[in-house]
């Protein structure tokens, strides 16, 4: 049916403007929208007093490009991002009161994680940590608009990810059949099905730090534990099947530290010890993760290097730790009690130990390149002269045999050396000399930190260095087997060989990265390739990184630029005693054991005076040192001069202390003005006099100073008992009420000084804009009518009355008449003023009132002031 124009017209902006208030509140399907604008036109047309037929013509779909959002609220909003950008939907996610987050509003601070995998499906997460699918477009019924894939993250869910498949126009709507990875607080990773089944595909835990330490039980191998630099410790149990579900255990409870060792106890294949970066130690039993760690008492201030259980007493063990150069041991059975200290020779400074597997023998090394050896009851039975100091000890798998039949391993330890190499030593051999016995293997580019033998070939060693790089070694041929390149060459940690596959090890990165790689797959491979290698890695990943490689560089170097170099730690005698050489020192060593030999042989026939008396002629010579006390204060004024002509005379100033004469060090400073608080507290010792003149020197230098601190001054001026120049100094930085203070305590009955101190406080209070404060101190000094001329500058009504009748006491009567104008024109109109033009202003004194005062303080014509209040402000 036509129509006319006009009805045409009318028609069609009936359209339009119903299309702009149609709003998709719910993603309502295309062909809903059409019957609701169709209907919608109806109404319109039939409240308008006509029906028009249109002819129905079909609309082609058009494509929208949505947005999802989410925050830390509990809604989720969808934005049409692609047209005007308003709000097209929301949804609420379920907020569920985790128990484990006690508290008000503590959900409130969880943010919620989205995915959005297929047009049909949108993954969320929930406040306390479940994975939720939301159907697409949303439903009507509430209960069936999401569905709860699984909540196997315990506490929060951080990211969710999922495989996007490309969509076309035919296959858009389907519901694709998709998977998704989510990351949570307790650090795996979820491979999730979305099938109705909701399998779980895999289960891949991760570390949040670097693995410090890999340790295998002794009696369950397939129990290894990873100490990690986040204060977690993960326990692998590998009879379980771990393709593609690595299942392990994690304790964090009391471990505030990254952990720096462990050791599984040698009988309970359960307990496992830890020590801390920060010098905790504590054991734990790994079968259950909510179970309370026990601690031991905090011995160690800084990091431990290693522990290991040993022999404590007859039947138990105990926890033998080595940190801060010290060896102890620590009583499991009683954890508060102090450890006990293992002796070692003239307490040498402890490096690294290691227990032998059968507990027979201990091994330390230490500081002074000596290996001490110990049996089980703590006795010292070797000591091996070595020029080494091992940093890690590992004994060999067959060192448990003592039979004939035994390894010839089983008396043999490997040890890394805080270097580029490490070494294989044997402890059985006695005859020649021990460095022989150490094979030392190199070849590394950086420094090696662990090893670790196979428990399956006795001949064969793995190490792992900072160069990133793990080589397996034939012990017996010292040549490579077998090596594998970590990601990006970065730093690894520590390594141990698999305990349940002989071609399998298993390493820990400082990129917080576990990996487990195969022998057989790593042939070994030439330095020079690595070092191609290495180089090629790390340009590709500084030319991956842009700009961000070179700037953070020249940020950091400006940064090192900034900070100020530590100053060189100087001696205060630089002419004691320096050999040029080290030839030029042994010959002095010889020259004084030879004078040593002779002061021996002459001390028997009494000539040492002799003797003495050469050495005193010797100038800057080593026997110097040891001559007579009339030699060593001759070296005490050589150096103190020297230290004087260079300016050091802080220096100078302990040298002469050492050497007991202190007057003429203080005189000099006095007479220089170089006076210091050092040299006034060491005046006392010579005289109560030049103590006063070192103290009136002091102040005069601190007045010359223009930042000087004026309490300081004053500080040195009542140590002379000088009060009126301490109170002239407190007037001058304007500390009057200090100055007040001092004048009313230590100067009783000088009223002038008084009066003089309130002059200034009040010249101050009016060129600062203080007015009742100047006000205040004129009042004290009786000068009323100065008060009532600063108190004229007021506005308000009660102030101005004072100032009339303190005009009016001071008999101004031109003053107090101007006053009074000045009231009346500020007073609120219809308001009376409080102002008796017949008062008079008494200011009475407390000490001096009597009986006759009563009758005074009783008028009502009188403005009564009380001379404390005026002095107090």
């Amino acid at each position: 049916m036509k129509v006319d124009q006009e009805d045409e017209k009318t028609v069609k902006q009936t359209q339009e403007d119903t299309n702009e208030d149609v709003k998709f509140k719910d993603m309502e399907t295309i062909e809903e929208n059409k019957e609701v604008e169709k209907k919608t036109v109806k109404e319109t047309n039939e409240e308008a007093g006509r029906v028009i037929h249109i002819e129905e013509i079909e609309e082609e779909p058009r494509k929208e490009f949505l947005l999802a959002s989410s925050a830390r609220e509990s809604n989720i909003y969808i934005w049409r991002a692609g047209t005007d950008g308003r709000m097209q939907t929301f949804v609420t996610v379920p907020n569920k009161q985790n128990y484990r987050r006690s508290g008000k509003n503590a959900n409130d601070k969880i943010w919620i994680s989205l995915c959005w995998p297929t047009a049909t499906t949108l993954l969320s997460s929930s406040k306390s940590g479940e994975l939720l699918e939301w159907s697409l477009p949303k439903k009507k019924d509430k209960d069936k608009h999401y569905k709860l894939v699984h909540k196997d993250h315990n506490t929060m869910l951080f990211s969710i990810a999922a495989p996007f498949v490309l969509l076309d126009k035919t296959n858009w709507k389907s519901k694709l059949v998709t998977n998704a990875w989510t990351v949570g607080l307790d650090r795996n990773i979820l491979n999730t099905s979305l099938t109705p089944k909701r399998t779980t595909l895999s289960c891949l835990p991760t570390f949040g730090g670097p693995i410090h330490c890999i340790s295998a039980s002794p009696v369950d191998p397939n129990r290894v534990a990873f100490g990690s630099g986040e204060g977690i410790i993960k326990v692998w149990d590998m009879s379980k099947p771990h393709t593609k579900h690595v299942t392990m255990a994690h304790f964090y409870h009391k471990i505030q530290a990254k952990v720096t060792s462990m050791a599984w106890h040698p009988d309970k294949e359960l307990m496992l010890a830890y020590a801390t970066h920060e010098g905790r130690i504590g054991i734990f039993d790994s079968s259950n993760c909510s179970k309370t760690p026990t601690l031991f008492k905090h011995y160690f201030k800084g990091q431990i290097h290693r522990i290991e259980f040993g022999p404590l007493k007859k039947n138990s063990l105990g926890i033998f730790a080595v940190a801060e150069g010290k060896l102890v041991v620590f009583d499991v059975k009683n954890p508060d009690r102090d450890p006990v200290e293992v002796e070692t020779p003239d307490d040498t400074f402890v490096y690294m130990f290691a227990w032998k597997p059968d507990l027979s023998k201990l091994v330390v090394s230490t500081k002074a390149q000596t290996l001490l050896e110990y049996d089980r009851h703590l006795k010292l039975t070797t000591t091996h002269y070595l020029r080494l100091k091992f940093d890690q000890i590992l004994w060999h798998p067959d060192a448990v045999n003592n039979n004939d039949d035994a390894s010839k391993y089983s008396n043999c330890f490997a040890a890394t050396l805080n270097s580029k190499e490490f070494v294989v030593y044997d402890t059985d051999k006695s005859d020649g000399d021990k460095n022989n016995e150490a094979k030392i293997f190199k070849g590394f580019e950086e420094n090696v930190n662990a090893v670790s033998w196979s428990p399956f070939n006795g001949n064969h060693i793995v190490s792992v260095g900072e160069d990133g790089v793990a080589q397996v070694w034939d012990v017996g041929t010292k040549t490579i087997l077998a090596t594998h390149v970590h990601e990006g060459f970065e730093p690894i940690l520590s390594a141990i060989w698999s305990p349940v596959n002989e071609d399998c090890i298993i390493i820990g990165g400082k990129n917080y990265v576990t990996s487990v790689w195969k022998i057989s797959e790593n042939p070994p491979r030439d330095e020079n390739d690595l070092s191609k290698e290495r180089k090629a890695v790390l340009a590709a990943i500084q030319t991956e990184s842009g700009d961000l490689l070179p700037k953070t560089a020249k940020l950091f170097d400006e940064i090192e630029k900034a900070k100020p170099n530590k100053p060189l730690k100087k001696s205060l005698l630089p002419a004691f005693y320096n050999a040029k050489d080290s030839e030029s020192h042994i010959d002095d060593l010889k020259k004084l054991f030879a004078w040593s030999k002779e002061k021996s042989e002459s001390c028997s026939v009494g000539k040492s005076g002799e003797l003495d008396s050469k050495v005193g002629s010797l100038q800057n010579d080593i026997l110097k040192i040891y001559g007579t006390s009339e030699d060593m204060a001759d070296i005490l004024n050589t150096n103190l001069l020297l230290n004087r002509q260079k300016g050091k005379y802080n220096n100078g100033n302990i040298v002469a202390l050492m050497k007991g004469d202190m007057k003429g060090t203080v005189l000099s400073a006095i007479e220089e003005k170089r006076v210091n608080p050092w040299i006034i507290s060491v005046s006392p010792m010579i005289s109560t006099e030049v103590w006063l003149k070192s103290c009136a020197t002091y102040v005069e230098q601190l007045k010359e100073l223009h930042e000087a601190d004026p309490l300081e001054i004053t500080t040195y001026l009542l140590a002379q008992h000088k009060v009126s120049e301490a109170v002239d100094i407190l007037c001058e930085h304007v500390m009057f009420r200090e100055a007040l203070a001092l004048a009313k305590c230590r100067l009783i009955g000088d009223v002038k000084t008084v009066e003089k101190i309130n002059e200034k406080w009040a010249a101050n209070a009016v060129s600062t804009g203080q007015f009742e404060l100047a006000a205040q101190c004129y009042i004290f000094l009786n000068q009323y009518e100065k008060a009532a001329m600063i108190l004229y500058r007021r506005t308000d009504q009660k102030t101005l009355e004072f100032a009339a009748e303190l005009a009016k006491k001071s008999g101004n009567t031109e003053m107090h008449d101007e006053i009074t104008k000045r009231l009346n024109i500020f007073n609120p109109v219809g308001e009376p003023s409080n102002l008796n033009p017949d008062a008079e202003v008494f200011v009475y004194s407390r000490e001096n009132s009597d009986d006759s005062a009563h009758e005074i303080l009783m008028d009502e014509d009188l403005v009564v002031v009380d001379e404390n209040d005026v002095i107090g402000g």
